[in-house]
């Protein structure tokens, strides 16, 4: 008797495992590895590391309002430089082995035994080798968001180690994906944090550059957790998203290229925030974060596909992600850099004065308009409009 369901529930289990097998194999700290994947009847399971301290919608969950401190700061920008380095080497290849600094060498150096599949009558294989060998390929992994990456804790650590996890949908080429001409086939990931040209060109290649802006989302999301906590987050997620959008992009008129722009919501409140909040008026971490995330990730325009726009209006690839959030890190040495103003303890994400602010926001900073990014727009905030609300998952 056929049985599609159970025939995708294997398929699904084997396609996680030879990844996560992949992956594990390049030892990076800030990746998930695998221990084990089990067979019991029709249970499919795969053993992961155990992450102790949740995934980060948790931590920003219950560290609703975060003490801004040099130390936290410095932590944030390690950490994210450590995620941006396994993006790297999903992307690129792109590792030498060595952990970044505050990752905890107990947890990330040593050497997993080889991942096991465990049949369901005690018989004990090593996992099948895959098609192509791990050093050969690039990576992307498609469903990137605060669920899926995981927190390990060590003693007097704030944050933790981050690491990607959730590997199903990650997709593996033995070439650049910017050089294939075929569509991709996998059904990628959680809605909100998919990228303008996952429904603005439906049918085109994935490039690797899905992750990115993904990856960018969460940025921001951080940045305005460490400013305005978890209810800042909240009101993030209730700013008004467009028809056939999300609550990062919205369509652009037309044919007009790239298609898609920056949420006029979201990128009207990046511009209020580096103008107004005391964590940003001066050179700071968390204002190069908020000006990176705007000026080079969330950014529709992609190299190689839209060649009319200039390239540094592009979105940068992994190995740039990587060297901006380094010089950032490098800076974090200076705790004056790290917190160079303290956020007022009740403050408020700046949703309510969008339309006022719009006006003059670009002459405040000395931001040139943008034809293809932040547009400004008559905004009303839907006080209905919650997060869970927005989270939709593809099928």
């Amino acid at each position: 008797m056929n049985d599609p369901q159970g025939l995708s529930a294997q398929h699904a289990w084997k396609t996680e495992a030879k990844n996560l097998r992949e992956l594990s194999e390049r030892d990076h700290p800030h990746l998930i590895r695998r221990v084990a994947t089990v067979v019991l009847g029709r249970q499919y399971i795969i053993l992961s590391e155990w992450a102790n301290g949740g995934d980060l919608k948790n931590f920003w969950e219950q560290v609703r309002k975060p003490s801004v401190r040099p130390q936290l700061v410095s932590e944030v920008v390690t950490q994210l430089c450590g995620l941006a380095s396994a993006i790297d080497l999903m992307h690129n290849g792109n590792y030498t082995g060595t952990p970044s600094p505050g990752v905890s060498r107990s947890s990330s150096t040593h050497t997993l035994s080889p991942p096991l599949i465990i049949g369901v009558n005690g018989e004990v294989n090593t996992a099948a080798d895959t098609d192509a060998p791990a050093g050969n390929s690039n990576w992307r992994h498609g469903d990137l968001k605060p669920e899926n990456i995981l927190r390990f804790l060590e003693a007097d650590e704030l944050v933790g180690t981050l690491r990607i996890s959730d590997l199903g949908l990650a997709k593996r080429h033995a070439k650049a994906t910017e050089l294939r001409r075929e569509a991709s086939i996998t059904k990628f990931g959680t809605l909100n944090y998919e990228p303008p040209e996952a429904t603005t060109k439906p049918n085109s290649p994935r490039s690797r550059l899905y992750d990115i802006w993904s990856f960018g989302c969460i940025l921001l999301e951080f940045v305005v957790w460490l400013l305005y906590g978890h209810q800042g987050l909240d009101d993030l997620w209730r700013l008004p998203a467009e028809k056939d959008a999300t609550l990062f992009w919205s369509r652009l008129p037309g044919g007009e290229e790239p298609h898609a722009k920056v949420n006029s919501s979201v990128a009207q409140v990046m511009d209020i925030i580096l103008a107004t909040n005391p964590a940003c008026r001066s050179p700071s971490a968390i204002r190069d974060l908020l000006m990176l995330v705007k000026d080079r990730v969330l950014v529709p325009a992609l190299p190689g596909v839209h060649n009319t726009i200039l390239p540094e209006h592009r979105r940068i690839q992994a190995n740039v992600l990587l060297e901006a959030l380094e010089k950032i890190k490098d800076k974090c040495a200076d705790p004056r850099y790290c917190c160079p103003g303290q956020p007022e303890s009740n403050a408020r994400l700046p949703t309510n004065t969008l339309q006022f602010v719009s006006r003059n926001i670009s002459d405040t900073l000395h931001i040139p308009a943008a034809k293809h990014g932040n547009g400004a727009a008559n905004l009303q905030v839907p006080s209905s409009a919650v997060r869970a609300q927005r989270v939709m998952h593809i099928g």
